[in-house]
């Protein structure tokens, strides 16, 4: 057998491993003599950037020629199969490298070194076909001797296994048979994010596998938690070597782990040999995951990854490939604070494709008018006049039946779509009523909106606020715009410079949900708000828990101190009533006062009242 490693066996075909079945591969991709393309141009563009070469090649070796797919900076479009260059590069696991042709006695007195193009430097990395035969090379040249250390060489593993991942997409990719039962597999090259139907169809051939064997398998949901801060750290080439070997070293430290590859940015799919009941299949997914998160050092890299995980069985809870990876990713969304390895069960399916019924309805519960409002009374404590009402969305649907707030709001939540119809829809209730109160009225009430967190991060929300003001002929003043505490902010500036172009309509911004958990004293420093609403699971304790009531009086100092008005949210009780007003908090929203009501109800609590 010749040695890769002599320049001179790349000059006779005997070296290259079974080239009939090489020839074969490359036909089977049926690649040669096809028109650009930009997700190879890319990688080439990509490759000459990184490494600062003029030249970079995707090139594809037929039987009597050198085909270039891509190739920057080089006007042939292919050469004789004799370049020794590329050729040589196919007999390489690695990288084939010469850093100055003109002083390697095998390569001075090549045409392509004396003449154009001149190369004296080249490194390459094969590429190869699904069956694993070598079928063509990426490399990248030089006018000029340069050294090639081992950092440049894993950056050009890893731009050559970009090239393969798009060879995989290509339409006539054969299937092929996949790793057997009990053989530990490979993550996709480079640990690449493959498309899914790729994915699918080797996990598919997995199961056909274990079908036909009477076999039984796991499917697991992994998560890279904390993927975004090492990303923060370290650039992408960086990361893309440390997840690559990590995920070698997730294989070769579990032999029960067929298959794994990467569904996206930070998530993984992984098929493991099952044996025992769900119980012990559960166990070694948690075991699995105690060895991934152990902490890795690589490339002087110390990084420790958090998972999380769901898990799915074959053939218990479905036989395909989609069904099954769905299914676990389902039960790694389901899984509860706490849990290792959840595993997926019937119910999670149920109540899967009741929450995608409630989505895809609820817009047009919206349209329709299914969706409507009631109205809970807010009174000013010293006085107990009726000051405001707070709209509270509610939906019956003539199939579902009614859909409780706790179960529509957290779905919505989940797409901006949903999201802006409700706000919507919420804002022109409050301003229509604005305007039929205002023909009888001189000081109506005010009416307060619960809006998510992340309208206040779009650049059109005032813009719509006051649209849908002048389409009532309303004025601001009266309504009051209630920012949940539970909405996390990240950018503090930028949602104060929404507020105050919202303030400057006169509308009132309120914090609601203070004390729930997410308190923060820059809620009230660092925004222009109006007034704090305070939680109802501080309020409803007060005359219980001594320390919720020292809580309930911290908060109402405080916003005092910032001249902000408190409402006591939650009130049922009379004792509950008379601590708040104790504490000078200013407003008060209950049970006891006032239950939500509908607005016939509430039209002729204003008339009596105003």
């Amino acid at each position: 057998m010749t040695d890769p490693e002599d320049p001179k066996a790349a000059f006779s075909s005997d070296s290259i491993a079974d080239e009939k079945l090489r020839l074969a591969e490359l036909a089977v991709l049926d690649i040669l003599d096809t028109g650009p393309e930009e997700r190879f141009d890319r990688v080439t563009r990509l490759a000459a950037k990184i490494f600062d070469v003029p030249t970079a090649l995707i090139s594809f070796i037929d039987h009597d020629r050198q085909w270039f797919k891509a190739h920057l900076g080089l006007e042939l479009c292919e050469t004789a199969r004799g370049n020794p260059f590329c050729r040589h590069t196919l007999n390489q696991a690695l990288v084939f490298r010469v850093e100055d042709a003109a002083m390697d006695p095998a390569f001075r007195d090549n045409s392509l070194v004396t003449g154009y193009p001149h190369i004296r430097f080249y490194a390459g990395r094969a590429i190869r076909g699904p069956t694993g035969q070598a079928v063509g090379a990426l490399c990248v040249i030089d006018h000029k001797p340069r050294t090639f250390d081992d950092r440049a060489q894993d950056i050009l593993i890893e731009l050559g296994a970009l090239v393969e991942a798009e060879l995989m997409r290509l339409p006539d990719w054969p299937r092929g048979a996949g790793h057997s039962i009990g053989e530990p597999g490979r993550a996709d090259p480079a640990g690449v994010a493959g498309p899914h139907d790729l994915i699918h169809g080797h996990v598919d051939r997995l199961l056909a596998v274990a079908a036909k064997a009477n076999h039984r398998l796991a499917i697991l949901h992994l998560r890279l938690d904390n993927l975004p801060e090492f990303k923060l750290v370290h650039d992408a080439g960086q990361t893309q070597r440390f997840i690559n070997r990590w995920l070698n070293d997730l294989q070769d430290k579990n032999t029960d782990l067929i298959y794994i590859a990467r569904l996206s940015e930070m998530a993984l799919v992984g098929v493991l040999d099952r044996t025992g009941s769900a119980d012990d299949i559960r166990r070694r997914c948690d075991a699995l995951r105690a060895q991934a998160i152990q902490a890795a050092d690589i490339d002087d890299i110390h990084f420790v990854f958090n998972t999380t995980a769901g898990v799915s069985l074959f053939p218990d809870h479905a036989s395909s490939a989609q069904e099954l990876i769905n299914n676990a990713r389902l039960a790694h969304a389901r899984r509860r604070p706490g849990d290792a390895t959840a595993l997926f069960t019937p119910l999670m399916a149920e109540r899967s494709q009741r929450q995608s019924l409630l989505q895809e309805r609820f817009m047009r519960a919206v349209v329709n008018d299914a969706l409507h409002f009631c109205w809970q009374p807010i009174f000013g404590n010293f006085g107990r006049t009726l000051v405001a009402f707070e709209l509270l969305a509610r939906w019956y649907d003539p199939q579902l039946g009614a859909i409780g707030p706790e179960e529509f709001i957290p779905l919505i939540d989940q797409q901006e779509r949903l999201k802006r119809a409700l706000v919507v829809k919420a804002i022109d209730t409050a301003c229509r009523q604005l305007a039929r109160w205002q023909t009888r009225h001189s000081e109506p009430p005010h009416i307060a909106i619960n809006i998510p967190g992340s309208e206040f991060y779009r650049d059109d929300f005032p813009d719509l606020v006051s649209s849908i003001l002048g389409d009532h002929g309303v004025a601001g003043n009266h309504l009051i715009l209630e920012l949940t505490e539970r909405s996390l902010i990240p950018d503090f500036e930028a949602t104060a410079q929404t507020m105050r172009r919202l303030r400057r309509t006169g509308i009132h911004i309120a914090i609601d949900d203070f004390g729930s958990g997410y308190s923060s004293i820059a809620y009230l420093t660092e925004l222009p708000i109006s007034s704090v609403k305070i939680d109802k699971s501080v309020v409803q304790q007060i005359d219980r828990a001594a320390q919720r009531y020292r809580l309930m009086q911290s908060i109402v100092d405080l916003a005092h101190g910032q001249n902000l008005p408190t409402v006591a949210e939650g009130v049922e009780t009379p004792a509950q009533l008379q601590l708040v007003t104790d504490m000078r908090c200013e407003y008060t929203q209950g049970f006891l006062l006032g239950r939500p009501q509908s607005l016939k109800q509430t039209d002729a609590l204003v008339d009596r009242s105003m």
